[in-house]
């Protein structure tokens, strides 16, 4: 029979642990980013407020995400480059930017102006993460630096990306806002994930560097307009996103190289790689087949279905390793998964033509 918690076994809620130590800062500002971005979009989609469409990719790449690799980085950053743990008061300091910069975008829908100063305040904050997880690599001492060097060069492209966006809505807003944030999302935030699925599980070790390659060249053609790319560049790209998704597909159903250890958290974090998989092969599809329906389903099942898996099961177990927690998925965390595989069900289901459209909205009130 399992003992009763008591107070030294389950610690209690405190808003002053909480914002102890830079992970807890940044997932506390990524879920609020979240919260805030879902509550908008659902209440967008019920009529009763307006959101830009062209705003909506752009705060789904620099919203809630970025503020979970920066906070998942400090807290790995003991481990992983065997240097001491940060000072959280300044994460503090620079989450709060963050949030402030995504409600600013939000809110620029009814006041305009507040575009530039969000996206200054988004900017700045991913700058300083940047930075500093450059800094750190550079002073590291240890000898498999990999991961860390890659997350860090991938926050450096999503700092770019945001520039180039920042740029193309004080210039001329439609096509280069629209190929920054495909920019942002393939070459910037996609890779981060995929490096820590790595670290993780390892599917993906034996090729990381091409994936990281690969993901970076479709970066780079993912803004291109359909009437003037290159056939063979995008069948190219295509065909490499096929063989990318069949292969991470092949990973993670080779029990070879499954995780040695099984529980909740790697058995959902497979459930994130599935996801991850279906939208590599989705996109390939659509470049292959001039499918535009199959890119933007790739976008969302890879937001949704694998990095926000990651997110919440990686969240999760750094968060219960803080604590000394043995079960890193509590039965509400997992309940949170369940709801999140619904999510991105309903969202792709709502893309076709022949369903109805109250199923974006069911999605976007599942994701709140």
């Amino acid at each position: 029979m399992l003992p009763r918690a008591t107070s030294q076994t389950m610690p209690r809620w405190q808003l002053s642990a909480m914002l102890a130590t830079p992970l807890r800062v940044q997932l506390v500002v990524g879920g609020l980013c979240w919260l805030a971005l879902s509550v908008w979009w659902w209440l967008s989609w019920a009529g009763a407020t307006v959101l830009r469409p062209d705003l909506h990719g752009l705060l789904m790449v620099w919203g809630f995400l970025p503020p979970f690799v920066a906070g998942f980085l400090a807290a790995v950053r003991p481990r992983w480059l065997d240097l001491p743990v940060p000072d959280s008061s300044r994460w503090r300091t620079w989450a709060l930017v963050h949030m402030g910069g995504v409600l600013a975008v939000l809110a620029s829908s009814r006041l305009p102006p507040l575009l530039i100063l969000g996206m200054g305040a988004l900017a700045l904050a991913l700058m300083v993460w940047s930075l500093d997880h450059a800094r750190a690599c550079a002073t590291s001492q240890s000898q498999d630096r990999l991961h860390a060097v890659a997350v860090g060069a991938s926050l450096g492209v999503l700092t770019l990306t945001i520039g180039w966006a920042t740029a193309a809505l004080l210039s001329a807003p439609g096509p280069g806002l629209h190929a920054a944030t495909l920019a942002g999302f393939w070459g910037g935030l996609l890779p981060c994930f995929v490096v820590a699925l790595d670290r993780m599980t390892a599917l993906v070790r034996p090729w990381l560097g091409w994936v990281l390659a690969l993901l970076l060249l479709r970066a780079g053609t993912a803004g291109a307009d359909p009437a003037t790319d290159l056939p063979l560049l995008r069948c190219a790209t295509g065909t490499i996103q096929l063989t990318m998704g069949l292969a991470l597909l092949a990973s993670g159903l080779d029990r070879r190289r499954q995780p040695q250890r099984h529980n909740r958290v790697t058995g959902w974090t497979l459930v994130a790689a599935a996801w991850g998989s279906v939208g590599l092969l989705l996109d390939g599809m659509g470049l292959l087949c001039r499918w535009p329906m199959g890119n933007s389903l790739a976008l969302h099942v890879l937001a949704l279905g694998f990095m926000g898996g990651l997110w919440l099961t990686m969240g999760s177990r750094a968060a219960a390793a803080e604590i000394g927690r043995a079960q890193a998925l509590s039965a509400a965390e997992w309940w949170l998964l369940v709801l999140l595989q619904a999510v991105v069900i309903l969202r792709v289901l709502a893309a076709w033509p022949a369903m109805p459209a109250s199923l974006t909205t069911w999605a976007a009130g599942a994701l709140a």
